[in-house]
């Protein structure tokens, strides 16, 4: 047994399936992958990585497969996929999510699933008699424990959570034990006893602090999408193939970035090096425009790039340099955790909670559209970039 040392969770124990899962290259380049992108524009102390959480996630899925009493082959195949979920995460982990939508027509969970299927992953799992289809099936949270690893209140997001807030400062409160240890395993899947209703909420505060203090973050957002346009470039122009994205960690996406010379990436690669960011010109409330229009223009990157074309001949510069940066809507997932009453009942968590409720509505206040532009003309690009707002979303 491997002893890890952890500051969220003091000791990671690994066994040798673990063991030999995490000395995989896969898994290992997962070290090279910041947990939360460009956080650490923001919060310097942000620099922990995929690996951790991975092992996060390992660890506190042996902790609920223990309270549920789960059979050996259900709980090392439920630890499997808690370590495994985000093996197919690209470089500056979501910021990759858009390039594999378009270039690939693939999500990043996605090409976990792949990562089962072939290779040394299903060879290692096989030989210490774990099923690799049935670990693919808790990475897609399918099956009654499928939601322990990719659900409502899952391992992922519990741990993240907390180590995100931990590296960033953030202060949060959230009972991890009281959440691990009264999950109850019901018919319709995973679910949390009534006596912990107190602990879900906090859960989900957590959550909903989170994205208002990180990841939305303006100053976030805007390296997200210098690095996203930046690679953007370099698809485009044939200096950097589709298919290499999901091989690249951080290293290899800066270097290469850095190289792509026939375009305007390393440009703006440098500039993200040295923090000389883009500026938010104009922050809406997305309750000021049309819905449908917003989540059509969020899931439609022509869209995005014909918009920024607009504004950037309005205000007399490169469409390279102008970014409208919309983020997917809102959801809440964890407003169908289900909990089991006392009297034996299963009902989602918000039916019981008020609080749940007022979440979905709150984590509204925070889907924000922002126009990002160079610094020079940040003054001039609200009289120049709101009037063409209004025109095509309102």
């Amino acid at each position: 047994m491997l002893r890890v040392r952890d500051p969220i969770h003091n000791y990671i124990l690994l066994d040798e399936l673990g063991s030999d899962l995490v000395d995989l290259p896969r898994l290992q380049r997962l070290r090279r992958i910041h947990q939360l992108g460009t956080g650490n524009l923001v919060y310097p102390g942000a620099n922990h990585t995929r690996f951790e959480h991975s092992l996060g996630a390992w660890h506190l899925a042996g902790r609920a497969a223990a309270a549920l009493e789960l059979k050996r082959d259900d709980a090392r195949a439920v630890q499997a996929a808690a370590l495994l979920h985000d093996v197919g995460h690209g470089p500056f982990s979501h910021t990759a999510d858009p390039l594999y939508r378009d270039y690939l027509g693939k999500s990043h969970e996605d090409l976990a699933i792949e990562a089962l299927q072939k290779g040394a992953i299903p060879e290692v799992l096989q030989r210490h008699g774990v099923d690799p289809r049935l670990v693919a099936d808790l990475v897609r949270g399918e099956g009654p424990l499928g939601s322990l690893v990719s659900g409502d209140v899952d391992v992922d997001r519990m741990d993240y959570l907390v180590r995100d807030s931990h590296y960033t400062g953030v202060h949060i409160g959230v009972d991890l034990e009281r959440l691990v240890q009264d999950l109850v395993l019901t018919p319709q899947g995973i679910a949390i006893r009534e006596s912990s209703i107190t602990a879900a909420e906090m859960l989900l505060v957590t959550r909903l602090q989170m994205y208002a203090a990180v990841y939305l973050h303006r100053t976030c957002r805007v390296g997200e999408r210098m690095i996203e346009r930046a690679f953007r470039l370099a698809l485009d122009g044939g200096e950097i193939k589709p298919e290499d994205l999901p091989r690249m960690d951080d290293l290899a996406a800066t270097f290469l970035l850095r190289h792509c010379t026939k375009s305007d990436a390393w440009r703006i690669m440098l500039a993200v090096d040295h923090r000389k960011l883009l500026k938010v010109a104009l922050e809406e409330p997305m309750g000021d425009y049309r819905e449908d229009a917003i989540t059509e223009l969020a899931a439609s990157t022509k869209r995005q790039q014909a918009l920024e074309a607009e504004i950037a001949a309005a205000l007399g510069c490169s469409p390279v340099d102008v970014i409208v940066d919309v983020p997917e809507p809102p959801i809440l997932p964890e407003h169908s955790a289900r909990v089991v009453l006392e009297s034996g009942r299963v009902v989602d968590v918000d039916a019981v909670s008020s609080l749940v409720r007022g979440l979905g509505v709150a984590q509204r206040d925070h889907w924000r559209l922002r126009v990002m532009v160079p610094a020079a003309k940040r003054d001039a690009a609200p009289a120049k970039a709101g009037p063409i707002l209004q025109r095509h979303l309102a």
